[in-house]
């Protein structure tokens, strides 16, 4: 489904469905690929920066559940351009609810 991931439940629906069929420990150490990626109707047209507003999905809720979680993931941003800014976007989401 093009753009399915729009909500932090939509998140968990994943991880939980991950850590079923792959145990709690995959779970914590998966490999993720993350950016927002324009979708048609084949499928994916390309890769987006964090600064799209039209197309997501939104890091946000992926950052609160893997906090939330305990979850310690590789993720690699494949944003077009910007994959350094958007990686220390990222960080810094997980830095700001450490630090409240």
């Amino acid at each position: 489904m093009p753009g399915g991931i729009k909500t932090n439940d939509d998140y968990r629906r994943i991880i939980d469905e991950t850590a079923d069929a792959l145990g709690d420990e995959k779970t914590k150490n998966m490999h993720i690929h993350f950016s927002k990626i324009q979708y048609g109707g084949s499928g994916e047209i390309r890769h987006l920066t964090f600064a799209d507003d039209i197309y997501g999905p939104r890091y946000e809720p992926l950052a609160e559940l893997i906090d939330e979680y305990g979850l310690t993931p590789y993720i690699v941003c494949e944003s077009n351009g910007t994959m350094s800014e958007d990686a220390l976007f990222m960080k810094k989401c997980h830095q700001n609810r450490e630090e409240k």
